[in-house]
């Protein structure tokens, strides 16, 4: 090396050794100089489905919410049924009603527990799964006829126990859970 650039790395060791403990070499042998974050492409209007990998945070929710939400708490989910991928709905419609629905009730006078997120369950096959997720649920294409007329409201299971073995009990063929995000709407006259 020539002296000036010795002397020029020097004064920037000089500079950083105060605050920093390396030595800033310039843009050519500096890697971190070229890398940019990714960008994370969020698909605007679209609803998809996205797999959830084993090891986030998101997998490690779902089935806990999964073993929680149970009413028989001796039954083991794992051993009792046999879960394949759990894939994140991506809707944003939905997401924007869900949270519209809570600034109303909370802009009402709801408070607290009123307000509160609670996990519902339906037990279904594949063919029903891909109508809801884009739609969101309604109250004319339930075939649940057993807790309620299904034209005067949704219906779903609080306990994913009860809704897997009232699948299970009309021979349906479930292949897919799906977990709702609700806030019970009770009002007392």
């Amino acid at each position: 090396m020539e002296m000036k650039e010795i002397a020029k790395y020097k004064t920037l060791w000089k500079m950083n050794s105060t605050s920093e403990s390396f030595l800033v070499t310039g843009a050519k042998d500096n890697p971190l100089k070229k890398f940019t974050i990714p960008k994370i492409r969020r698909t605007a209007g679209k609803v998809y489905l996205s797999p959830c990998f084993t090891n986030t945070r998101e997998y490690s929710f779902i089935h806990d919410t999964l073993n929680q939400c149970r009413l028989d708490v001796k039954c083991d989910l794992q051993s009792s049924w046999q879960f394949g991928d759990t894939k994140l709905v991506h809707n944003e419609d939905l997401e924007k009603n869900f949270t519209s629905k809570r600034s109303e009730m909370r802009e009402n006078g709801r408070h607290g527990r009123e307000l509160e997120e609670h996990f519902c369950f339906l037990a279904l096959p594949q063919s029903d799964v891909a109508e809801i997720y884009k739609n969101g649920i309604s109250t004319k294409s339930s075939t649940l006829k057993i807790l309620g007329n299904p034209l005067l409201g949704i219906y779903i299971f609080k306990h994913v126990d009860v809704a897997l073995n009232y699948a299970h009990s009309r021979s349906s063929n479930v292949e897919s859970i799906i977990i709702f995000k609700t806030i019970i709407n009770v009002r007392v006259f």
